[in-house]
């Protein structure tokens, strides 16, 4: 359904910066100049264990922004999800005499089975939009995090309803599973340049570790803060969910993708037909939704790119049926205007040359439809 371009070059600055003493002057001088030495080093030798292997040059060039952003989301996040622990266990009855250990085991048991059955329905549902929006579900998936903790820290507060209410956490958690997970192995592969997406991915896990470490530290001095009042907690989970959410939003938009999506195809057609020039990979990536949706053009018409001839040719006359059939034997592509929607049919045999033709001849053929309309 959509459209894989050349990857942009990246013209990545390699040059690194070299710490140089002066001259040998004094004792005190080579003491601090074997301290920078040292603090240097260890840098280094830190760097080694988080970046990938030729950082810089083997990744993208919006790799250090974007880990820098999700470095502080996932700080928020782990110190949020300890709050919300809290608030589960409390639930559950630790530290109450009168809860008993089936109630338990009973409530971790549905809340284990919903989430299973919502990951396998979630993944059913939406994976193969994700690999084509990867920055869309990325931050749908943190979005969708925040409510599920939100639900559990909710759930002490209302004890009737606290089975259906970690079902509901339980659910939500799952559909961040999925879509944590299908969207970081896409930027992965985006930031892996030198066909190292294993070294990428497994830096980005030591990086996450490392976070969490410190985190960890921060939620054991928060946690008896806590523990005190629930107005505590609300107080310290509100202000990182605005960071959390904050955070996400900035690591989202610093991705810069190099390959067409409904979206920045759309809009890359769209700029040429009013500038006649392509716009750039990053004027692309900022002129992108961040939230999953249908491109339209000005909201009368939209282009549904890879639609399912099946779907739509009961809706149409013998006439233009068969001039779809002879369109996608010659030209691999055929498109048909209904109900307000053009729908691109693309052969099995086409090419990504053919994808773009066909998609701006769609745009140029509503700008058509709608100038003609304004004429009448």
């Amino acid at each position: 359904m959509t459209m894989m371009a050349k990857e942009v070059v990246d013209v990545v600055d390699t040059s690194s910066v070299a710490l140089a003493g002066s001259g040998d002057a004094g004792d005190g001088k080579r003491g601090a100049r074997g301290g920078w030495w040292v603090a240097g080093g260890a840098l280094g030798r830190l760097s080694t264990l988080v970046l990938p292997e030729g950082y810089p040059a083997s990744v993208s060039s919006d790799y250090a922004s974007y880990q820098i952003w999700d470095t502080a989301q996932a700080f928020s996040s782990s110190v949020m999800g300890t709050i919300s622990t809290y608030a589960v266990l409390k639930g559950v009855g630790v530290g109450d005499a009168q809860a008993t250990v089936a109630a338990a085991t009973y409530t971790n048991l549905l809340r284990d089975a919903t989430g299973m059955l919502a990951g396998i329905w979630f993944a059913w549902y939406s994976s193969t939009d994700m690999d084509r929006n990867a920055k869309q579900w990325r931050l749908v998936a943190d979005v969708v995090n925040d409510m599920a903790m939100l639900v559990e820290l909710v759930s002490p507060l209302i004890p009737a309803a606290f089975l259906p209410l970690m079902c509901m956490a339980s659910f939500l958690r799952a559909i961040v599973g999925v879509a944590g997970g299908a969207t970081r192995a896409a930027l992965v592969r985006h930031q892996a340049r030198l066909n190292n997406m294993a070294d990428v991915s497994a830096k980005d896990g030591s990086q996450e570790t490392l976070v969490n470490l410190a985190a960890l530290v921060v939620s054991l001095a928060i946690t008896p803060l806590a523990a005190e009042s629930r107005v505590m907690a609300w107080a310290m989970f509100l202000p990182l969910v605005f960071m959390h959410l904050y955070c996400n939003y900035r690591a989202v938009r610093a991705l810069e993708m190099p390959a067409f999506n409904a979206h920045r195809l759309h809009h890359a057609c769209a700029v040429f037909m009013r500038t006649n020039r392509v716009p750039s990979v990053c004027a692309a990536n900022q002129a992108e939704p961040l939230f999953p949706r249908a491109p339209a053009i000005e909201g009368h018409a939209k282009v549904c790119l890879g639609s399912s001839w099946s779907h739509i040719k009961d809706g149409v006359g013998a006439g233009v049926q068969a001039d779809v059939v002879r369109a996608l034997e010659t030209w691999r592509v055929a498109a048909v205007f209904t109900d307000g929607t053009v729908h691109v049919l693309l052969s099995k045999h086409c090419r990504h040359e053919d994808i773009v033709r066909a998609y701006a001849a769609a745009l140029f053929w509503i700008q058509a439809l709608m100038l003609r309309r304004s004429r009448s």
